[in-house]
This record gives structure tokens, C-alpha cells and sequence, in this order.
């Protein structure tokens, strides 16, 4: 799930969506600056905190369409984009997005360190990099994507203790597995 902020006037809104095709409109289109027109279900929260006189709000809304909104230059002249219109209503409810779903987890996995993309709170990295590869291994043999290109590297290392020669007892072996991205490997942001 995508989780994103937007903030205008003052009013911080946190921007949800499940569907590929809306995670990789923010990843591609969504930057500083930009501005885009969002529609979806809105659910506002308005509370206090006990012993405190200031009202907080939560505004969330969960993204189904969204296209670009017209930017203007210091001129006044429309500055052109790429970014298309997407509406999740308009796509076959049973479609998977195998691809654009593979390029917004190799998009986390690029960034899986970077806390400003990542949410990364209890987020196993094993498991993310495990999926990530499996993701890009059935991709591969559906010929939707190239070979040789695995954004996963794993390196595996077996390291043994010094043993002490006044024991006879056996000196356990740790495996221990590095997962990193594969910097042979494009990145998006490239």
C-alpha cells in the first residue's frame, strides 16, 4: 500500500492507494511543485488530546483517479507534461499489473533505506528482497521482462569463531545473508 502526504494551505492530507497503476502515477509524476487532481473516498478526523485546548484533524483520502493539473510558467504559458490520467473504474477488475507492480517494489527496494520514501517501520527487508526477486524470476519466465537484470543481490557469507585448542567441542558456523541492490542494474530515478 502506498501512503503519501500532500500538503496545501496549511493542511497536511495523506493520500492512500493499493492499485499499481496509482502507485507509479505518484513515483513517476508526483514531484515538488507539481500539481495534480486527486478523487477518492475522504474520511476527516477532528480530536483533541486530553489536557489540551488545540483541535488536530486526520484527512485521508484513498486515491482512485488522478491526472495532472494545468502548470503555468512565469509568462503565463502552459508548461506540457507526460503525466496521463488514471482512473481505477476504467481498468478490468481481475487485472494484475504484473509489471507496473514490479517497478513500484523495485522502486522501494532502491529506496529501502531512504526514510523519506520508505515507511519502514517493522518492514522485513529479507522478506521485501525475497518477494522483490521471486517477483522479477516469474516476470523473467514469462518473457514480460528481460533476464539478467535482478535488482537483489544476496551475498552469503559463512564465518566460523577462532576455536580454542584446550576444547574438543565443535565451533558453530553463522550463516549470515547481506541482501543489497544489485547496482548493475538501472535505477528508475536514472
Amino acid at each position: 500500500m502506498l501512503e503519501s502526504k500532500a500538503m496545501s494551505s496549511g493542511m497536511r492530507v495523506k493520500l492512500y492507494s493499493s492499485n499499481p497503476a496509482v502507485m507509479y502515477y505518484f513515483i513517476r509524476y508526483c514531484d515538488i511543485g507539481t500539481r495534480h487532481y486527486f478523487r477518492g473516498p475522504l474520511n476527516v478526523s477532528a480530536y483533541t488530546f486530553d489536557g489540551s485546548t488545540r483541535a488536530f484533524s486526520s484527512v485521508r483520502l484513498s486515491v482512485n483517479s488522478v491526472r495532472p493539473l494545468v502548470n503555468l510558467d512565469e509568462e503565463g504559458k502552459v508548461i506540457g507534461t507526460t503525466a496521463p490520467r488514471i482512473d481505477t473504474h476504467l481498468f478490468e477488475r481481475n487485472h494484475r499489473f504484473l509489471k507496473l507492480k514490479y517497478i513500484v517494489y523495485k522502486y522501494g527496494w532502491e529506496h529501502i533505506h531512504d526514510e523519506d520514501v520508505v515507511m519502514n517501520r517493522g518492514l522485513n527487508v529479507e522478506a521485501f528482497a525475497l518477494q522483490l526477486s521471486d517477483m522479477y524470476e516469474y516476470l523473467v519466465t514469462r518473457s514480460i521482462i528481460i533476464s539478467n537484470f535482478n535488482p537483489v543481490v544476496m551475498e552469503e557469507t559463512i564465518s566460523r569463531p577462532a576455536t580454542n585448542p584446550t576444547t574438543i567441542r565443535p565451533v558453530p558456523r553463522v550463516m549470515r545473508v547481506v541482501y543489497s541492490y544489485n547496482e548493475a542494474v538501472q535505477r528508475l530515478d536514472d
